[in-house]
C-alpha cells in the first residue's frame, strides 16, 4: 500500500524491485505531470520508450472541459500509468487533428483521441484511456491479467518454456 493523504493506492502488479519502485514513483507523483519545454517532451519519451504515456495537448487552462475530464481519469488511474500536460508547440513536428486533445505514445508511435460524435464525455475519455493504457504485445503477470480484463481488451496467452 502507498498511502498519500486520504488517498491510498494499492499496489497489484509483478513484486520485482523495480515494479514496486515504479509504482511508488507514480503514486507519489501529481496526477499529471506540466511538460514546459521541448527538452522535458523528449526526455519524457526517451524515459517511456517500452512504456505507455498519455498526453493532453493545449493551453494550460484548468478550466478548460476536455483538461478537467482528463486530469479526472488521471487521479483514477495514476498508480497505472504516466499522464502529462504541455502546449503544442512542445511537439516539434508531430502534427495532431485537433487541439485541445489528449495522445497516447506506445508502440513506437502517438494516437490521438477521438471522440465518439464529435463530443468528449468523462465516461469516454476514462474509457479510451483504459483501452489504451496498454502496449501490443504486454508482458502478462498476475496482477496484470485481471487489470487487462477490467480494460476489455483481447486476451491471447502464449506461453514459452525458457529451456
Amino acid at each position: 500500500k502507498f498511502i498519500k493523504g486520504e488517498n491510498s493506492y494499492t499496489h497489484r502488479g509483478d513484486r520485482s524491485k523495480e515494479a514496486i519502485m515504479e509504482f511508488a514513483n507514480r503514486a507519489q507523483g501529481p496526477a499529471v505531470r506540466r511538460l514546459s519545454s521541448i527538452g522535458k517532451f523528449t526526455e519524457t519519451k526517451s524515459r517511456h520508450s517500452d512504456q505507455v504515456f498519455f498526453l493532453y495537448v493545449g493551453d494550460q487552462d484548468a478550466q478548460d472541459d476536455l483538461f478537467l475530464k482528463y486530469e479526472s481519469s488521471a487521479e483514477s488511474m495514476m498508480v497505472q500509468g504516466y499522464f502529462y500536460s504541455g502546449e503544442k508547440r512542445i511537439l516539434e513536428d508531430l502534427k495532431v487533428k485537433n487541439e485541445p486533445t489528449i495522445l497516447v505514445f506506445k508502440d513506437d508511435g502517438f494516437y490521438e483521441f477521438s471522440p465518439k460524435d464529435g463530443v468528449a464525455t468523462k465516461e469516454g475519455v476514462k474509457e479510451w484511456m483504459n483501452r489504451e493504457r496498454y502496449i501490443a504485445f504486454p508482458e502478462v503477470n498476475g496482477g496484470a491479467i485481471n487489470e487487462m480484463a477490467d480494460a476489455k481488451k483481447y486476451l491471447v496467452m502464449v506461453v514459452v518454456d525458457p529451456t
